[in-house]
């Protein structure tokens, strides 16, 4: 619901309140991934989730690595990556099957 008032209002707020109430719902729904996963016991949904943040807080998006010509931007794609592919485990694997 706080996505469709942001995009509704869009054209009344600035652009550093949206970018704000973006992060702030992006960060929501990584955390809430994370618990969801840590409660439910789900290691493929919990690696996922960790990854997603170690993408965003550790290797960002800005120049190069640390001594190597990767771009961050790069490796930050290559962790969404993985963390798109473990958590798609995870939600098969969590699947009650009968």
């Amino acid at each position: 619901l706080v996505s469709l008032a942001l995009v509704l209002l869009r054209s009344h707020l600035s652009k550093s309140i949206l970018d704000k109430a973006s992060e702030l719902i992006s960060s929501g729904s990584v955390l809430s991934t994370l618990l969801i996963n840590l409660f439910m016991l789900n290691p493929y949904g919990t690696v996922g989730a960790v990854l997603y943040i170690l993408a965003g807080l550790v290797i960002g998006t800005d120049s190069y690595m640390s001594g190597t010509n990767i771009l961050r931007v790069d490796a930050f794609h290559y962790a969404l990556v993985i963390g798109n592919i473990t958590l798609m485990i995870g939600l098969t694997k969590g699947q009650a099957t009968v």
